[in-house]
């Protein structure tokens, strides 16, 4: 009863504060599919204004990217930079070989205060490195940013966990969990990728049972609306086989106000990728001093 009190305080306290700050955090994780010949009519050059627009029309704040091959981020810096700016490598050689996890925000509402990639990896600080059981080198994109209204620090970190190797995802969470409390220190944090796995994986449970705390925000919005999964394949998938892979993890330094799963497609036929996007509207809820 008494932890009961106490956390229903503690509650209490964290919305209040967000209300005194008024400040919500617009947060998307999206796996945006490669830029391959085979997907046909569903190649990236059919996709590529949707997605801008869906950012757009949206008013993301910030948005963890997966998948995104050089001449995509091109594409996306080119029609996004009016408000946007972006931080990220590629993961084959920590330059512009290969996938990025680019993180995009809002230039005119945040401060990028330092950024980094790190590879999961027993070697994280080597770009292009495989780790463990891994099928290909995974890279780690972090950024740490300034409310410039309120001065409220907070971190993200955006990943794509490997698609084969078990032993891979589930170090690989031991790792980023190792790294986030190295980076961010008492900082909010924001995590978010496309992990390949679902909620019943090892990888999962080490993120959201571990004593640092990283809640899903799908399981603890205040509100929850649209889809019960992200990965569909373009719709090929049978429904009973569409799963939920990709995730957004907060710490306490956030309260989840709503958690938004698109349905697709969203018009004229068009997909926005073979995945879901995930937007959660994040408030901030923490005792953290704004930095001066």
């Amino acid at each position: 009863m008494k932890k009961l009190q106490l956390t229903l305080v503690f509650l209490v306290l964290c919305l209040l504060l967000g209300r005194l700050q008024g400040q919500d955090v617009v947060y998307t994780s999206f796996n945006l599919r490669l830029d391959v010949k085979q997907d046909k009519e569903n190649n990236w050059k059919y996709r590529k204004d949707s997605v801008v627009a869906f950012v757009y029309q949206n008013d993301l704040d910030i948005v963890g990217m997966q998948e995104v091959l050089p001449n995509m981020l091109k594409y996306l810096n080119k029609k996004l930079k009016k408000q946007y700016a972006y931080v990220g490598v590629g993961r084959e050689n920590g330059k512009k070989k290969g996938e990025h996890t680019p993180i995009f925000y809002k230039k005119d509402k945040y401060q990028l205060l330092d950024h980094g990639d790190f590879w999961l990896s027993q070697t994280p600080n080597k770009a292009g490195n495989l780790g463990w059981d891994a099928a290909c080198p995974r890279v780690v994109t972090w950024a740490k940013f300034s409310d410039k209204a309120t001065g409220q620090t907070f971190a993200v970190f955006n990943t794509h966990f490997d698609h084969k190797g078990s032993l891979a995802r589930e170090q690989s969470a031991y790792l980023i969990l190792d790294s986030i409390k190295a980076i961010a220190k008492d900082m909010p944090v924001i995590l978010s990728g496309d992990f390949n796995v679902t909620d019943t994986s090892v990888a999962y449970q080490v993120i959201s049972t571990n004593e640092y705390y990283m809640q899903d925000t799908y399981k603890v919005a205040q509100r929850v609306e649209g889809n019960n999964y992200t990965y569909h394949n373009f719709g090929k998938l049978a429904k009973e086989q569409r799963e939920k892979i990709d995730f957004i993890f907060t710490n306490k330094g956030f309260l989840c106000n709503r958690c938004y799963i698109p349905f697709e497609p969203l018009k004229n036929k068009v997909y926005l990728s073979d995945h879901n996007p995930i937007v959660v509207e994040l408030r901030f809820c923490s005792l953290q001093s704004p930095s001066k």
